[in-house]
């Protein structure tokens, strides 16, 4: 794209204007929205994917219009079309508004312009809400986070932050370009919610408070500013014929923000359209068309010293459901980067069981500390964690957090109640469900259920159809001429959440080893793992399948050395509870259906 005007036009706005045009002009802060009655109007996604051809969307009883499409990766221009009016925003959308508004970004049909979608590629579902002009764009794989964090963690590109409400963020562009350019086009989105962008008013009275604010905010790039109040978007479009000099690298972009609640927000820049002054073109439609101008982000966080009794604490838990159920602990890097913490360790108790870890997982901007083997009758059992590291030479302990399993799945079910969120509704209540059986089958904390305080709605989440067992079960599906070792029984150990038991029969097991084998794995499981019984035989266990792998076939065969010396037994989860279903033994045939209803639910919601 050409500007042809030698003046500067900097837009500040926050949130709506005409982009892909000459100029951006500010929208009116009153925007038409869908009353109740049209919300039964049609509404229609006209986007470049569907060659511009409305494509009518589903309309539910809350007046919310959803779409969903399989997009390869690349960039997409898209509107909203209800009656006569069409509805846009300047922005452009990296994969997914929840990570930068969790509530949505508000579209204008006073502001004629596209939005644009950068896509990874993926399944994505179009939500808008007809009575907010609100927009959510849901790629598919978004896992929500249970989070206590009483700070903003604030991540731009590659560097992130950390903020208490009340401090001063500032956030900073670099730009480095091999030529000068002529003009630019660029935006950024932010979250009103959590961010309030620090205005400027002008102590000169020669000097417009629009003039200042664009002396303060691009100090590189003058002549002229056009300011305007709206929520969620800072952007900007700059033309000089004689160009713009950032060859040796200078600030091209800087705010400061308030910082106004808690959570996680995510600062989107995007380079619209950018051209050199030979007319070399470095971005269009928010896409690179050729290396040259490098944009880089910078934040920094003006607050007072932190403290180490205020800062050591954990951020967020999140649960892991494997042949175990692990709570895993998440910590914010930053107290070891920043703060000056060493040497972390987590002392969890839980009943009898106390352990300390100090192993972790590095995990992006977090720590992870597991607090595994949590069997299905301890999903209510309360865990007590204490964050503990070593701060200038002295030992510092953070406040004991107490949390089980049951305590995230409540949590997960009150903050994604909706629809969206089916499966993943089903897979935790149908887990409360299991454990809950699990504690009746083992007579542990019977009186305080897992699933006691599940409301009449949220019982109706869970799996209601009985499932129908079947079984891959045979201890000859592959034969040898006289095996020297016998598979005698094939079970479960329903102390565990999933760990397979295999009882072999053989005169010598110093040098074998059991082989158990899916389409994908191969597992080893030598001789010293075997427990040893009065009459002769040896339990096996085998603990390699997750919660979504119960209808799995595994293939358990004897070696000795190099040498098959038993037949083959195919066995799964399932079989053990088709095997089991017409049992007598009600506690039995219970946890065995909650235990498969589970796995079923999370077989549908890893997909």
């Amino acid at each position: 794209m050409k500007f042809v005007n030698k003046a500067v036009a900097l837009f500040l706005i926050c949130t709506m204007l005409i982009a892909f045009g000459a100029m951006f002009a500010s929208a009116k802060e009153e925007t038409a929205v869908l009353s109740s009655q049209s919300a039964s109007a049609e509404v229609f996604l006209d986007a470049s994917f569907n060659n511009w051809q409305d494509k009518p969307m589903s309309i539910d009883e809350n007046g919310v219009a959803s779409y969903t499409t399989e997009l390869a990766e690349g960039s997409y221009q898209f509107r909203i079309v209800s009656e006569d009016s069409e509805f846009g925003h300047p922005g452009t959308i990296k994969d997914t508004t929840v990570l930068s508004s969790e509530s949505g970004w508000l579209l204008s049909d006073e502001v004629n312009a596209k939005c644009t979608l950068l896509a990874s590629g993926g399944s994505y579902e179009f939500r808008f809400d007809t009575e907010t002009n609100k927009l959510q764009v849901i790629r598919n794989g978004y896992i929500p986070e249970d989070s206590d964090n009483d700070k903003l963690t604030v991540t731009a590109g590659d560097v992130f932050a950390e903020a208490n409400v009340g401090d001063t963020l500032t956030y900073m562009v670099n730009l480095e370009a091999d030529k000068l350019f002529e003009d630019i086009q660029a935006i950024l989105s932010y979250d009103s919610e959590k961010l309030e962008l620090c205005r400027i008013t002008s102590t000169d009275s020669n000097v417009t408070d629009a003039e200042a604010e664009a002396a303060a905010y691009c100090p590189n790039i003058s002549d002229g500013i056009y300011n305007s109040d709206y929520q969620g978007v800072v952007a900007l479009n700059a033309s000089n014929l004689e160009g713009y000099n950032f060859t040796t690298g200078k600030v091209f972009l800087t705010l400061d923000f308030k910082v106004i609640a808690t959570g996680e927000t995510k600062l989107e820049f995007t380079a619209q359209e950018m051209t050199a002054i030979d007319e070399t073109s470095y971005y269009s439609y928010s896409s690179k068309v050729k290396d040259g101008a490098v944009f880089t982000e910078s934040l920094n966080v003006l607050s007072a010293e932190v403290t180490p009794d205020r800062v050591l604490k954990f951020a967020s838990v999140s649960l892991t459901l494997y042949d175990d159920i692990s709570i895993n602990f998440k910590v914010d890097k930053t107290l070891f980067t920043e703060a000056g913490y060493e040497n972390p360790y987590v002392e969890f108790v839980m009943g009898d069981t106390k352990v300390t870890v100090s192993d972790f997982t590095d995990a992006d901007t977090r720590l992870v500390f597991d607090f595994d083997s949590i069997s299905p009758a301890n999903i209510n059992d309360t865990v007590y964690a204490t964050l503990c590291a070593e701060f200038n030479g002295t030992l510092y302990k953070s406040e004991v957090l107490e949390y089980s399993v049951a305590k995230y799945c409540y949590n997960m079910l009150t903050k994604y109640p909706g629809d969206d969120y089916a499966s993943l509704r089903t897979l935790l209540v149908d887990l409360l469900n299991y454990g809950a059986s699990a504690q009746i089958y083992t007579n542990h904390n019977t009186e305080n259920l897992a699933n006691n305080a599940l409301t009449d709605a949220q019982v109706q989440w869970g799996t209601q159809e009985k499932p129908i067992y079947s079984t891959v079960q045979n201890k000859d599906f592959a034969v040898i001429e006289n095996p020297t070792a016998t598979f005698k029984s094939a079970g479960l150990n329903l102390e565990k959440a999933i760990t397979l038991r295999f009882k072999i029969q053989a005169e010598n097991v110093d040098n074998l080893t059991v082989v158990v084998e899916t389409d994908k794995y191969i597992w080893q499981i030598p001789s010293t793992d075997f427990e040893a019984l009065a009459d002769g035989g040896y339990y096996v266990y085998f603990s390699g399948l997750n919660a979504a792998q119960m209808q799995d076939t595994v293939y358990v065969t004897v070696y000795e050395g190099d040498n098959i010396v038993s037949n083959t037994l195919s066995y799964s989860i399932e079989s053990y509870a088709y095997s089991k279903q017409t049992s007598t033994d009600e506690k039995l045939t219970s946890i065995l259906e909650a235990m498969i209803k589970y796995g079923n639910s999370a077989k549908a919601f890893a997909g």
